[in-house]
């Protein structure tokens, strides 16, 4: 059941769960990874040659990370790599690329995005304390917020906890 963003909203209402919301861009991440592969041919080679196809049995893959806005405004990278800190710092940086400076961000809490250096890219201090802290739920700086999300993947209640509102077309969770 993915959550699909109201694009209208109260700022007055918004402002008064949230304060930082009002002002800022809300920006939702998530990423998904596509194993991708070769697609083996028949094909027609001359007489007495002997051809030789060459094939792998590993499979590639393509991690795709999306950004929604609350206005609707999309952003989508991907990378072959495996995810790691340093991607979720470069996905930020890109973030306020494109839609400005001053956001608010949800993630979950990959391994990726729950990291002391994002905290650090994020806050501009380092914090000795929350190392190894599991109840981090929000790192702020001066013009960006990041929240995290309680479980892997958001549910409704999540979203209003959040300030915002979901519909679903789905029954499916």
């Amino acid at each position: 059941m993915k959550p699909i963003l109201k694009t209208k909203r109260s700022s007055k209402r918004q402002s008064k769960k949230r304060p930082e919301l009002a002002e800022k861009t809300v920006v939702v991440v998530d990423q998904f990874t596509k194993r991708v592969g070769t697609v083996q041919r028949h094909g027609w080679y001359p007489i007495g040659s002997d051809p030789t196809i060459e094939t792998s049995n590993s499979w590639d893959k393509v991690t795709v990370l999306g950004a929604v806005t609350g206005s609707g405004d999309s952003f989508y990278c991907w990378t072959e790599e495996n995810l790691t800190r340093n991607h979720g710092i470069r996905l930020l940086e890109a973030l306020q690329e494109e839609f400005g400076e001053e956001l608010v961000v949800f993630l979950d809490r990959a391994g990726y995005f729950y990291a002391r250096d994002l905290w650090e890219f994020v806050s501009g201090e380092r914090e000795t304390e929350t190392v190894c802290d599991s109840s981090v739920s929000c790192v702020r700086g001066e013009k960006l917020a990041v929240w995290y999300f309680r479980r892997s993947y958001p549910n409704s209640t999540q979203w209003k906890d959040a300030g915002i509102s979901s519909t679903s077309g789905s029954s499916t969770g």
